[in-house]
Formats: C-alpha cells, sequence, structure tokens
C-alpha cells in the first residue's frame, strides 16, 4: 500500500515499529513526517531509523554544510546535513540507541 508520509492512512498507536532508510532527507517536511511516525506508533514502540545527519565532528560538518546544495540537487532532494536531534525532539520522539 502506499501512502503520504505527511498524513499517514493509519490509526493511532497502530504500529509497534516503524522502519524508515534514507528517505526522511527527501521529504518536504521531516518534522511533520516524523510527527506522523510518532502518531502512528504504540506508546511504547520503536521507530528505527536510518538517516542523512548533520555530523558532529567539525571538518565534515562544514564540508556537509558547503555541499549540501550540490548534494541536494544530485540526490534528487536529498539534505544530508539536516539537524537530526531537533527534528526528532520536535516530533516528540526520544534517541534511545544511536549508531554513527
Amino acid at each position: 500500500e502506499r501512502a503520504d508520509i505527511q498524513a499517514l492512512p493509519f490509526p493511532d498507536a497502530s504500529f509497534d515499529t516503524v522502519v524508515d532508510t534514507f528517505s526522511l532527507c527527501v521529504y518536504p517536511d521531516p518534522a511533520q513526517a516524523l510527527s506522523e511516525m510518532r502518531r502512528v506508533l504504540r506508546p511504547d514502540g520503536r521507530l528505527l531509523l536510518l538517516a542523512h545527519s548533520k555530523s558532529d565532528i567539525g571538518p565534515l560538518a562544514l564540508y556537509q554544510d558547503v555541499t549540501a546544495a550540490s548534494v541536494t540537487a544530485m540526490g534528487k532532494g536529498c539534505v544530508w546535513n539536516q539537524d537530526l536531534d531537533a527534528l526528532l525532539a520536535s516530533a516528540g520522539l526520544r534517541i534511545v540507541s544511536r549508531e554513527r
């Protein structure tokens, strides 16, 4: 089934797990997408997210910022330097585990 990530056609608290792999960077409104993922998760559910995000390593973060426009153009809209922590927090999501 295909669905709009900005307005998922599922009731609240429908899923134990939501998986998103390298899609967050191309959504028109990633904060809204994460809010929808949270909405359809059960209270004890888990979001498994593989995503591009801004590095916390200074030189790499600078490189991401300098090349972001080119990467977005070549990557069909992918924003690879987004602040993932801020996006997750804005959706009311809490990081339990992170691997980089």
